[in-house]
């Protein structure tokens, strides 16, 4: 008590209490990224995997498989089929992914038979045309920057995808209209779309995922 009677009288400013302020939201922001990196991009394909009809005998790809996230989930409803994941491993668009690191954690979990990974380009696959009941892709569209490429991409997608198939997209920066747009054009007529939720916000609500299932 007698230090403090002895200390100068201070008074603490707006912008100090404003700088606490952005402080704690910044970090509130930082925290809602980090879940949704590591768990909220996982429940949304839970969720979206549960709700659709998958063979088990089915044929898939998953392009920008990154980690192998979706191939791993998608192995519980293929068990007779095959899951072929291709990427071209960009290390701007990754977290420490490699081809090795993923066929690794594959055979770790003893997985070879049925999960399989590739270096090819999403744009322009080294696939015949109509091979893939179901063809996924997570968080991988956008990171092409030209809505041409995007559209090259969609394209190439829509090529190796048998017409009997479905086409599963979760991605953000509102690219949702962008693609529903091509995929019309492309042929598509049947959709769903919405907002991934809380689950899918990478930071804050201004900057949400969504979930995209084409048909056609």
């Amino acid at each position: 008590m007698i230090v403090l009677a002895c200390l100068p009288p201070f008074r603490l400013s707006p912008g100090f209490f404003l700088q606490i302020i952005a402080g704690l939201f910044l970090g509130a922001c930082g925290l809602r990224f980090l879940q949704t990196s590591i768990a909220g991009k996982g429940k949304i394909w839970d969720t979206l995997l549960h709700k659709v009809a998958i063979d088990p005998a089915a044929q898939c790809l998953d392009v920008g498989c990154g980690n192998g996230l979706v191939m791993f989930k998608l192995a519980a409803y293929v068990p007779h089929g095959q899951i072929l994941g291709i990427d071209i491993w960009r290390a701007k668009d990754q977290s420490h992914n490699s081809q090795a690191n993923l066929e690794t954690a594959i055979a770790t979990k003893n997985l070879s038979h049925l999960l399989q990974v590739q270096t090819a380009d999403m744009r322009q696959m080294p696939f015949e045309a109509n091979s893939f009941d179901l063809i996924t892709a997570s968080l991988a569209i956008h990171n092409i920057k030209s809505q041409a490429q995007r559209r090259k991409a969609l394209q190439e997608i829509t090529r190796v995808l048998k017409d009997t198939g479905e086409l599963l997209i979760v991605d953000m920066a509102y690219k949702d209209k962008e693609y529903l747009g091509i995929l019309k054009d492309l042929g598509f007529n049947h959709f769903t779309t919405y907002s991934a939720g809380h689950d899918g916000w990478w930071g804050g609500p201004w900057a949400p995922s969504f979930v995209l299932t084409a048909a056609r």
